[in-house]
């Protein structure tokens, strides 16, 4: 009796259009399968807690690959690891804002213009 309660209410959550929309419809298009075999697979792997905090777990994720993006698209490890022309914590934190304006709406490009703009700031001050 409780697993069919835990089911059901795993089930209503899984339902939802938000998790649908977000999470389960794009990640079974990213890996080729339908729609209730990638439902069945959170469901089965992931306990009641962890399908609840599923969108934030998804939004924490966002911003963590935004930061990875920029760490690329602004080669922070040519300029902080390899020349050190850039301490890693202001680099994590450039990182970090930049990301969080992309979440709230401004266009990548635009923020990684002004990223680029900020850390060339950044290594001057550093290296004075």
């Amino acid at each position: 009796m409780e697993d069919d309660k835990l089911t059901y209410m795993k089930n209503n959550i899984i339902q939802s259009f938000k998790w649908q929309k977000e999470v389960f419809i794009p990640t079974s298009k990213e890996f080729g399968v339908e729609k209730e075999v990638m439902e069945k697979f959170y469901m089965d792997n992931l306990d009641m807690s962890t399908l609840e905090a599923l969108f934030g777990y998804l939004e924490t994720s966002r911003e963590l690959e935004l930061e990875h993006r920029f760490h690329y698209d602004l080669r922070i490890t040519f300029f902080c690891d390899a020349l050190h022309f850039i301490d890693e914590e202001s680099a994590n934190k450039l990182k970090a804002k930049l990301a969080h304006e992309v979440v709230e709406g401004k266009k990548y490009e635009d923020v990684l213009k002004e990223g680029r703009e900020e850390l060339y700031l950044l290594m001057k001050d550093y290296l004075k």
